[in-house]
C-alpha cells in the first residue's frame, strides 16, 4: 500500500470526511484531496499531526511497517 492509499484507509478507518481532517489539520480539504489521490504530499510538520489525528505511527504511514 502506498502513502496515499495509506492516507485514505486511516482517514475512513476513523470515520473523518476530508473536510473533517482540514479542519481539525488547519489546511483545505483540497490539499487534503490531493494527498490522497498522490498528487501532492503534506510537508513534514504536518505528518506527524496527521499520524497523531489517525492515531498511527509516521513509520506505517510512510509504508515502513505494515
Amino acid at each position: 500500500m502506498i502513502f496515499s492509499e495509506r492516507l485514505v484507509k486511516a482517514r475512513k478507518d476513523k470515520g473523518f470526511t476530508q473536510s473533517d481532517v482540514a479542519e481539525k489539520l488547519n489546511v483545505s480539504f483540497q490539499a487534503v484531496s490531493l494527498w490522497e489521490r498522490g498528487e501532492t504530499t503534506p510537508d513534514i510538520e504536518k505528518l506527524s499531526d496527521i499520524a497523531a489525528l489517525y492515531h498511527v505511527t509516521t513509520d506505517w504511514l510512510l509504508g515502513g511497517v505494515e
